[in-house]
């Protein structure tokens, strides 16, 4: 059974982050609403395993609690990332993950928002 929530959950990711990101509805169990996130311009993983030091794959999860939201890196204990990511590389995820907690910033003002409005 889906959360009524989800939909108003959903069209906020859409509002901050369709640009540049899929969005698909996680696991429901975890909490009000789940949603795993991937970059589109995401390679592929055999892109990613041939040439990790120039491509780097990206995936989140953001999980909607009572009038909270909160993220995490799906890949952040990957082996190249734990383990002799190039400084390029290292870049790249510093830069991405500043970008997502930027919005994420931003979709936790809106749902403060919105409930002051009710």
């Amino acid at each position: 059974m889906t959360n009524p929530k989800t939909g108003y959950h959903r069209s906020l990711l859409e509002t901050y982050f369709s640009d540049e990101y899929k969005i698909e509805l996680g696991d429901e169990a975890t909490a009000d609403s789940s949603f795993a996130l991937k970059p589109r311009d995401n390679p592929s993983v055999a892109a990613a395993t041939i040439a990790p030091m120039y491509r780097t794959r990206f995936k989140y999860i953001v999980q909607f609690g009572r009038g909270t939201v909160s993220f995490r890196d799906a890949y952040k204990s990957n082996f190249n990332r734990v383990n002799g990511a190039t400084p390029g590389q290292q870049r790249r995820i510093a830069e991405r993950y500043s970008d997502f907690e930027e919005r994420m910033r931003k979709v936790q003002a809106q749902m403060i928002f919105d409930a002051e409005r009710k």
